[in-house]
């Protein structure tokens, strides 16, 4: 083996490394700080059960508007084949 094959293959073997490093911390639990005692740290469960009711909300609408919009399509289909 000559010395660009093996600096091909250490080269590899690096870029191996470090996709097994990067890898090993997607699987791994981020570190997260603790919560803190202050307003806003102890008003943010409160602000997420809100934000994910709006969202439930809005999707909600989504939802009715689109029935709304295919029901007028069937019947602007069935006044057409009258």
């Amino acid at each position: 083996m000559n010395q660009s094959q093996r600096a091909l293959l250490g080269t590899i073997s690096s870029a191996l490394t470090g996709i097994r490093n990067a890898g090993d911390e997607i699987d791994g639990r981020p570190e997260l700080p603790p919560l803190g005692d202050d307003a806003v740290s102890l008003s943010a469960p409160a602000t997420q059960r809100s934000y994910i009711r709006t969202n439930e909300t809005s999707m909600d609408r989504l939802v009715l508007i689109d029935r709304y919009y295919r029901l007028n399509q069937i019947k602007s289909r069935q006044e057409t084949k009258i």
